[in-house]
């Protein structure tokens, strides 16, 4: 500061380099410091065209500190204050700070972008600024402002067919605008920006293209298969077309051309799981297993399957009555050969599949063996001054909580049972706020296991209607009356 003042004194004004060299400087002080410095720099600079031109490293840098802290209105107004044509480095500082705000400023990112001075370095036959138009993109898609993205592109990315000129955008700018569009329900969207990529962007779809699709993909078949179910349920929600395009269909269309196109794009694990995923969703399993399988195959170049392609195969064979095949790829994780071990979801889908089969032994041996390698650990103490001690089912899939309640009633007959019959037995259900019914679907079902198999009456309880109370009374005749029937 003592320097630039006997510049000043002097009449000598920095040079551009000068105003690099103190931006710089700048970014090494802490943010008020920052700040302050560049404020005082800002009061000395000389108010003519060409100083404020020569100094926009200092307007740039101001800009970014505000932007870092998340003060948007203060790095607007810094941007302001620059004469125009704004270079492109504070403009795209600007439009950076607008991508990165919370909440995400798209709206002023496009404001900007469109009243933008045609800058030296513009390109294109807009004469657009690409590095602020991929801010700008970027901003949209992150808000989820997928059709203002892609006007964007459409507006000023597209480029002619002879491809005479450079692309405009970045693949990463265009994966953000296919996966947007997939994350808010439009994957014919993600689709079409696919397939037309190279003709109307002169861009070449990557790896992260084709997975941003297929996702959108899954997320569609999810939600389709969602609404099929709600409309058996209620009359008032209306059964879907089956002329809509199938979605697995379409990612397994994607994943094929990854493997055909040039250069070959090799799936990595998020592709292989979202396809496996959205087969899971339509019932296919015998085209999840086919993708397992070929990715444990010695012609695979790609990654192995981890935990959750595992899981949506298993899910993909509950759906389709294949039992016998979710038991093998159960067994197959806990294999040495397979490094990938099973969580409580592996054992949740299988077990609703051997239930749905009526292999009950099957499933109560299986359960048993989760229970003492800890995939599925029911029992909780509650946060009371007491610490009792409760069967916690209320994250448990119907099957499962069967098994759960068996296991439990047949350990009370054990030497060392997992409960004190003299003690009541708390069971959690849950109260079903996170139902679409809006009430407990385990309760009922909890309760007429214990009465029918075990002949065991139990009640809600009057302080928490998502708890069930089994009385130590109970248990105890329970105990009696098969001990003397041994």
């Amino acid at each position: 500061m003592k320097l630039i003042h006997e510049m000043h004194q002097a009449n000598i004004y920095p040079s551009r380099n000068s105003y690099q060299k103190i931006a710089q400087a700048a970014k090494e002080l802490n943010v008020d410091e920052s700040l302050r410095f560049l404020d005082k720099i800002i009061q000395l600079i000389n108010r003519s065209k060409i100083q404020l031109e020569i100094s926009s490293s200092i307007f740039e840098a101001q800009i970014q500190i505000y932007g870092s802290t998340g003060r948007f209105e203060h790095a607007l107004k810094t941007y302001s204050m620059i004469p125009r044509p704004v270079n492109s480095n504070c403009l795209t500082a600007i439009m950076n700070v607008c991508a990165s705000s919370s909440p995400i400023r798209w709206r002023e990112a496009i404001s900007i972008l469109h009243s933008s001075d045609i800058l030296e370095d513009s390109i294109g036959p807009a004469n657009i600024n690409s590095r602020a138009l991929i801010c700008a993109i970027f901003a949209c898609s992150k808000a989820n402002q997928w059709n203002e993205a892609l006007n964007l592109l459409n507006l000023y990315a597209t480029t002619p067919f002879d491809g005479n000129l450079p692309p405009l955008v970045s693949v990463e700018a265009i994966n953000s605008v296919i996966a947007s569009a997939g994350r808010n329900g439009r994957p014919d969207v993600s689709l079409c920006i696919l397939n037309d990529m190279a003709k109307n962007y002169s861009v070449a779809p990557d790896t992260r293209s084709f997975r941003s699709a297929i996702m959108a993909c899954n997320q569609a078949e999810h939600a389709r298969q969602r609404l099929k179910s709600r409309s058996l349920e209620r009359i008032d929600v209306p059964p879907e077309s089956e002329s809509h395009l199938q979605w697995w269909e379409a990612a397994l269309s994607l994943l094929r051309r990854m493997s055909e196109s040039k250069p070959k794009l090799t799936p990595d694990i998020q592709t292989y799981s979202s396809v496996i995923s959205v087969c899971e969703a339509a019932g296919k399993w015998q085209r999840a297993l086919g993708i397992l399988r070929f990715m444990s195959s010695k012609n695979s170049v790609g990654p192995l399957p981890n935990l959750y392609c595992f899981n949506a195969a298993i899910a993909a064979c509950e759906k389709g009555g294949a039992w016998v095949e979710g038991l093998d790829l159960y067994e197959r994780m806990q294999s040495s050969l397979v490094n990938v071990q099973p969580n409580f979801i592996t054992l949740n889908s299988l077990l609703i599949s051997l239930e749905n089969a009526g292999q009950r032994e099957l499933a109560a041996n299986i359960y048993e063996d989760a229970l003492r390698d800890g995939i599925v650990r029911p029992w909780k103490y509650t946060l009371n001054s007491i610490g009792t001690r409760v069967l916690d089912l209320h994250q448990f899939s119907a099957p499962l909580a069967k098994t759960s309640i068996r296991s439990m009633m047949e350990s009370l007959l054990l030497t060392q049972p997992v409960h004190d019959i003299k003690k009541d037995l708390i069971i959690i259900v849950g109260k079903g706020n996170g139902s679409e019914r809006g009430h407990s679907v385990l309760s009922p079902l909890v309760k007429k296991v214990l009465l029918d198999e075990f002949n065991i009456t139990s009640d809600t309880d009057e302080w928490n209607a998502g708890r069930i109370v089994v009385r130590a009374q109970s248990l105890m005749a329970f105990v009696q009356a098969k001990s003397f029937l041994v």
